[in-house]
C-alpha cells in the first residue's frame, strides 16, 4: 500500500473528493476494512470558510478529510478579487 495525498479544488473538486471517499469506504468495507487508511489523505481547497455538504455523503471534512477555506470570513468574492488584483498590479 502506498501513501496518497488527493487534493480537490473548488466546489466540484470537493464534491468529487466526497464521492470518492464514500466509494472507497464502501469498497474497503466489502473486504472487511472499516475505515480509509490513515496514509490516504484528502484535502479540499476552496474560497468559502466552511465546506459545502454533498447530498447523501456529506463534506470531505465530515468524512475525516481536511478542508482549507482560503477566503476572508466577512468579505465577498468581489472584495477578495479586488484586493488580490491590486496586490498583483503593484508587484
Amino acid at each position: 500500500m502506498r501513501r496518497l495525498l488527493i487534493v480537490g479544488c473548488g466546489g466540484s473538486g470537493g464534491a468529487t473528493l466526497a464521492y470518492m471517499m464514500d466509494q472507497l469506504r464502501s469498497d474497503l468495507a466489502a473486504h472487511g476494512i472499516g475505515r480509509i487508511p490513515a496514509g490516504w489523505q484528502f484535502v479540499h481547497l476552496d474560497v468559502p470558510t466552511s465546506p459545502s455538504r454533498v447530498e447523501g455523503v456529506g463534506s470531505v471534512r465530515d468524512q475525516d478529510g481536511v478542508y482549507v477555506g482560503t477566503g476572508p470570513e466577512s468579505d465577498s468574492y468581489k472584495v477578495l478579487d479586488n484586493a488580490l488584483s491590486q496586490r498583483l498590479a503593484a508587484g
